[in-house]
């Protein structure tokens, strides 16, 4: 929405004021193993298995954390860009946990959301290889305002889709990148149980899940559940701004007439 919205406005030549923390939003309850509530639009690169067998949990899940009362763990996805692609958004699959209620609607609860541009699907993103490509801090500020809890936790958040909407990255060559999320502050219930295939990446095998425990260094995990997201095309844009248009139109024609 921000960036159509700055899309808008650029077109008809007015100033604005970009805002420079990255969105977090929940989207859901999506049904268990499934993709209902995933994005589909400008889908670039992505991982989602089915269920197990069972059909009543994902594969796994790993705590992307900072939780005062354990230890912290930073994780990271990467994957595969065919060609120059405007990096717009990530999305990640909850695991078999709700959301703890400490991240509801939390300003203090801050973190990085980094890009690295990799070697190699198996890369990580401290080889001295990895080019940082963009860097940006956001928090829980609004998140799941609203939403019931219960023991501790945001109620039926499991299984559900988080978006993290940052400012448009450019990834202007072909190859492989990585989103890295870490938190820079800690408390208790800093621990989000993010969804990834428990196959040792045989399913996803154009990039890589990994791990920063403790800060002690990254290695390889399983891959994530993820949906990484390029802005719309620019045809799209411009049947949206023509539609705009029409409409704005119409409304003015509308007032002349009255």
């Amino acid at each position: 929405m921000k960036k159509s919205l700055l899309l808008l406005l650029t077109f008809v030549g007015m100033s604005v004021t970009t805002h420079s923390s990255v969105l977090v939003s929940i989207t859901g309850s999506g049904s268990v193993g499934t993709s209902t509530n995933a994005p589909t639009a400008n889908v670039f690169a992505s991982n989602e298995e089915d269920v197990n067998a069972g059909g009543s949990t994902v594969d796994s899940a790993l705590g992307w954390r900072y939780d005062s009362a354990s230890s912290k763990r930073d994780i990271a996805q990467s994957f595969y860009v065919s060609n120059s692609t405007t990096f717009d958004k990530i999305t990640f699959k909850i695991g078999g946990a709700n959301i703890p209620s400490s991240l509801q609607n939390n300003s203090a609860a801050t973190f990085t959301l980094s890009i690295y541009k990799l070697s190699s699907a198996s890369a990580l993103p401290s080889e001295a290889s990895a080019q940082l490509v963009s860097q940006q801090s956001g928090n829980f500020s609004n998140f799941a305002t609203g939403m019931a809890t219960s023991s501790g936790n945001i109620t039926n958040t499991k299984y559900n889709y988080l978006t993290f909407d940052f400012e448009n990255v450019l990834l202007s060559q072909a190859g492989y990148y990585a989103v890295v999320l870490s938190f820079t502050s800690t408390a208790s219930g800093y621990n989000v149980a993010m969804a990834m295939n428990d196959n040792n990446n045989t399913t996803y095998t154009q990039g890589s899940g990994a791990i920063n425990y403790n800060n002690t260094g990254w290695a390889g995990a399983s891959d994530f559940y993820f949906y990484a997201q390029a802005v719309p095309e620019p045809r799209t844009a411009a049947l949206v701004f023509g539609g705009v248009l029409l409409l704005t139109g119409s409304l003015w024609n509308r007032r002349c007439r009255q």
